[in-house]
């Protein structure tokens, strides 16, 4: 699908070497460029911060994942702890993209950093918040017995996780983008 989406911002441009009189089919942008507006010292800095808070919230679900939970074995909590892989994986992505961007970047390089990573965001916050609704309903059903403060670890985990995503979502908001001609 994206594919059909960015066709029209590449053109083909056909070269033929004179040596060999060959023809080269090329693939040349022509789309709009975009720039963060802010000095490359600070998308520097913003970017690894967010980078540091990807980290953060892959370190807390592992941590989640190595506590031996009795909630880790219920229907409840165990599809939304393996669904939040996913978010977290894209949303780690985009923030390691956003590291290496360059200072004028294509449309294409925009979608995969700066607008899927608010919504890797979202995902991982609703997956978050479904997690300990079902970690709280698994502990009112009493399935927890004696080990209450494990699964409050778990939960704060898992929190955290979300809390996090906030976070990187409300620095990516604060990120301002406007069209710019690449420098050559």
């Amino acid at each position: 699908m994206k594919r059909k989406l960015y066709r029209d911002l590449y053109e083909v441009r056909t070269e033929r070497d004179p040596d060999t009189g060959r023809e080269r089919k090329r693939a040349v942008y022509r789309g709009e460029f975009y720039c963060l507006i802010m000095d490359p010292g600070e998308k520097r800095k913003r970017s690894a911060g967010l980078a540091l808070l990807i980290l953060a919230s892959i370190l807390l679900y592992l941590t989640c994942g190595f506590l031996n939970l009795p909630s880790s074995r219920s229907f409840y909590v165990l599809p939304f702890y393996l669904c939040l892989l996913f978010p977290l994986f894209y949303a780690a992505m985009a923030a390691f993209r956003l590291v290496w961007l360059p200072q004028a970047f294509t449309r294409i390089q925009k979608a995969e950093c700066l607008d899927s990573l608010p919504h890797s965001c979202v995902g991982l916050m609703v997956l978050s918040g479904l997690y300990i609704a079902g970690s709280i309903l698994f502990l009112t059903l009493d399935g927890a017995n004696s080990r209450f403060q494990e699964e409050l670890q778990g939960i704060a985990c898992i929190a955290g996780v979300g809390f996090l995503a906030g976070l990187i979502r409300r620095g990516i908001a604060r990120l301002s983008v406007s069209a710019c001609t690449p420098k050559p």
